[in-house]
């Protein structure tokens, strides 16, 4: 367990420290990618070796880290990981409104199909489990530094970005103090 968190961690400050670079040097959208790619798996990963659980679901990803975090009992972890992953509220209805419309009637046939298993989910929480899902196609397997669509969480602007990085960063610490 210990060596698979020191590797997380040891990835993370990669990616973040790359990022760090590209913010310094102006090329926030670069570092917005790096960030994302930290953000998508790793952290999360690192929070779940450290909690000793087992993540439940890739495809509600952001739902489940959310719950696990909140029956560990830091919030503050959470509200880190959704600033990494331009998550928040906020964010989320943003990017979700330049959502494909294949996008926008996955989210809502999930929502639906969640909520009749019984599943207590809100529109939020499913909005983020499909723009994480999306994030995985279009950020994390596409390595080009391109111009990326404003739905999956890349951003040039430099303040988005920052704020993205100073959640990433909090993260990072967390892991490693534990």
């Amino acid at each position: 367990m210990q060596l698979w968190l020191r590797r997380v961690i040891t990835h993370c400050g990669q990616l973040l420290d790359s990022a760090g670079r590209l913010i310094r040097d102006g090329d926030y959208m670069s570092a917005s990618v790096e960030i994302l790619r930290a953000a998508y798996q790793r952290l999360p990963a690192g929070a779940y070796a450290v909690w000793r659980t087992v993540p439940q679901s890739s495809g509600r990803g952001v739902t489940r880290f959310l719950a696990a975090a909140k029956r560990a009992g830091v919030a503050s972890v959470a509200g880190m990981y959704l600033a990494a992953a331009r998550l928040e509220e906020d964010a989320t209805w943003e990017r979700f409104s330049a959502v494909p419309s294949e996008g926008r009637q996955a989210r809502d046939l999930d929502w639906t199909v969640r909520r009749g298993a019984g599943e207590d989910v809100d529109e939020l929480s499913a909005t983020r489990d499909i723009l994480k899902i999306s994030l995985w196609a279009t950020v994390i397997q596409d390595h080009s530094q391109g111009a990326r669509p404003k739905w999956t969480g890349a951003t040039s602007d430099a303040g988005q970005v920052r704020s993205q990085y100073d959640g990433a960063r909090a993260f990072l610490e967390w892991l490693r103090k534990h």
